[in-house]
C-alpha cells in the first residue's frame, strides 16, 4: 500500500472502531468532524489523481508507438527502441499503482459515507 493513503484508511478504520464501541447514548460525543475531515482529505486526492489516470494512458500509448522504431538497424535506432519500450513498461507500471491507488480511495471515500450513515 502508498503510505499516504494507508495512514488515512487506517484513520478511518480507528474511526469506525470508535464509533462502534459506543453506546447510543454516547453518540453524541462521537468525532463526525473527524469523518468529514477524512474525507474531504480523500475527496481531494482523488480529484488531483484522477485526471493523471488519463495523462498516464496516453503517455503510455506514445511510448508504446515509439517501440516499433520505424525499422531503423542503426544502433542509435536499437537504442531509441530500447528506450521506448523501457518508458512504455516504466509508465505501464506508474499507471497500475495509480490505479491501485484511486481504488483505495474509493474504498476509503466508501466506508466514510457508511460512517457517516451509521452515525445519523
Amino acid at each position: 500500500m502508498y503510505p499516504v493513503v494507508e495512514w488515512v484508511l487506517k484513520q478511518i478504520q480507528e474511526l469506525e472502531d470508535d464509533l462502534l464501541r459506543r453506546t447510543p447514548s454516547e453518540l453524541t460525543s462521537f468525532n463526525i468532524t473527524g469523518v468529514r475531515n477524512v474525507r474531504k482529505q480523500l475527496n481531494y486526492m482523488h480529484q488531483m489523481l484522477r485526471p493523471m489516470k488519463e495523462v498516464l494512458l496516453k503517455a503510455t500509448a506514445d511510448f508504446e508507438e515509439g517501440e516499433g522504431g520505424g525499422g531503423s538497424v542503426s544502433e542509435s535506432g536499437k537504442d531509441r527502441v530500447s528506450s521506448a519500450a523501457l518508458s512504455a513498461k516504466y509508465m505501464r507500471d506508474v499507471y497500475s499503482h495509480l490505479i491501485q491507488i484511486l481504488e483505495d480511495i474509493e474504498v476509503g471515500q466508501s466506508e466514510c459515507r457508511d460512517l457517516i450513515e451509521s452515525y445519523n
